[in-house]
């Protein structure tokens, strides 16, 4: 049992810190059945020599958001993953472009990432 005794304040600091551990880890996104949905999800979605235009069309249907602007060889795509009271996750797609940037050469679909207080 968690004491909350104001005399216990050293012995309260772990015991809360095990709890909100627990907490955090139980929270949507962070697990790896989470990522493996996104992969699929990307992989229903896109396939590599895919024109980059479509490919990220595709994705803002599915709610990223792309940075398809810059001349740099790779398209960045996020989206609120989702968030609760304490904790937000991302959800990622970095599109690796061909020379010309008008192909997709590959798709890296990076770990769901999360953060808390």
């Amino acid at each position: 049992m968690i004491s909350l005794r104001r005399n216990s304040r050293s012995t309260r600091l772990p015991e809360i810190a095990c709890l909100l551990s627990a907490f955090l880890a139980a929270c949507a996104g962070m697990g790896p059945e989470d990522n493996r949905r996104l992969q699929r999800e990307v992989a229903g979605q896109l396939s590599e020599r895919m024109n980059l235009s479509t490919a990220v069309e595709r994705l803002t249907k599915l709610g990223f958001s792309c940075d398809d602007k810059s001349a740099a060889p790779a398209v960045t795509c996020t989206r609120d993953g989702g968030s609760g009271f304490i904790y937000s996750c991302l959800d990622r797609v970095n599109l690796s472009t061909d020379d010309a940037r008008t192909a997709v050469a590959r798709i890296d679909v990076a770990p769901i990432a999360c953060a808390g207080l």
